[in-house]
């Protein structure tokens, strides 16, 4: 593992050891290291890494915020990736993400407990920003999920069906944006 974190941090030095261990580390340990010798993602990575070369990954800044973002700040795709993960958790409803991954249910209730208990994420999510589409995850789907989810039930407005003020639910995140995406 060390030995993994090592070459991490030497093609990316400027990630935080935090994304490093929670997003990269994992796909690592299984899949083998994200890029081939060319600097194109390979195998699983290519998908895990939205198709973008290692040039693009170091030119990215992070930083940790903490902030609300709702859920229109996300990209599409994400919004609806988190409507679908919280219907197949919460309704049963059969999509890609049931089929997929077969603990959903079980993730996605153990992540509204803690968030019921701690009021905060157990891990802050891995967001990248794109200047044209918003917010895409790259670790945390179920997480970011399961808190709009909570919100939704416990703070809705019956009215007008929006969600009241919700400057004072902060949460933390790691947010990336590309130098040439500024």
């Amino acid at each position: 593992m060390l030995n993994h974190i090592s070459e991490l941090q030497e093609l990316l030095p400027n990630f935080p050891s935090d994304i490093l261990e929670q997003w990269f580390l994992p796909y690592v340990e299984s899949d083998g290291m994200p890029w081939d010798d060319h600097g194109n993602p390979k195998g699983r990575w290519n998908n895990l890494l939205n198709k973008k070369p290692l040039s693009y990954w170091q030119s990215i800044g992070w930083y940790q915020d903490t902030c609300y973002i709702p859920k229109d700040y996300y990209s599409k795709n994400v919004q609806e990736a988190l409507e679908q993960i919280a219907a197949g958790a919460v309704f049963n409803e059969k999509n890609w993400y049931t089929f997929s991954i077969n603990d959903l249910k079980e993730r996605f209730d153990s992540i509204l407990k803690y968030l019921e208990v701690h009021k905060e994420y157990p891990k802050s999510p891995i967001l990248i920003y794109e200047k044209f589409s918003g917010f895409n995850i790259l670790d945390g789907n179920h997480r970011v999920s399961a808190y709009l989810y909570s919100l939704s039930q416990h703070y809705m407005n019956e009215k007008n069906m929006k969600i009241d003020d919700l400057s004072k639910f902060k949460q933390k995140y790691w947010i990336g944006i590309s130098k040439n995406n500024i």
